[in-house]
């Protein structure tokens, strides 16, 4: 009786080191594809077509998906009868110029042109325009 208590003893010890040292670690390590839109420049999510005045604005700017940091880009837009061209250098459109867009282009097309970014080993890169269209608030 007492070499089978130690035999079932034994048989659970092996079976819980068993399970311990049989259980496997994996590692996935995935890596994912950059496409052609990681790129794009962007406000908010927007790189074409309408965007609420409200974000284009945003305190974050001009800004890529792979992290790339905008330093300097050109924008054109109506200004009344007229089309400005203003040079920024910084990723953030100046509030100076959201509040003459409120007052003078909304729904008329902005240009951002000569995108200037910088990428994570300090190469610069020139990135594709983007064309955006103010308007006052966004559809639901």
């Amino acid at each position: 009786m007492r070499q089978v208590v130690r035999y079932n003893l034994f048989f659970l010890f092996l079976l819980y080191c068993g399970r311990f040292f049989s259980q496997e670690i994996n590692t996935i390590h995935l890596e994912k594809k950059r496409n052609e839109r990681d790129y794009y420049p962007q406000i908010e999510g927007y790189f074409l077509g309408e965007i609420p005045i409200l974000k284009l604005g945003s305190l974050d700017g001009l800004t890529t998906k792979v992290g790339w940091k905008i330093i300097s880009f050109e924008m054109d837009y109506a200004a009344g009868r007229d089309y400005k061209n203003q040079r920024i250098f910084s990723n953030v459109i100046p509030d100076s110029i959201i509040i003459e867009i409120t007052q003078s282009a909304m729904n008329e097309q902005i240009f951002f042109t000569k995108i200037m970014a910088k990428d994570e080993l300090n190469v610069l890169h020139l990135l594709n325009s983007m064309t955006l269209i103010p308007i006052k608030k966004e559809d639901e």
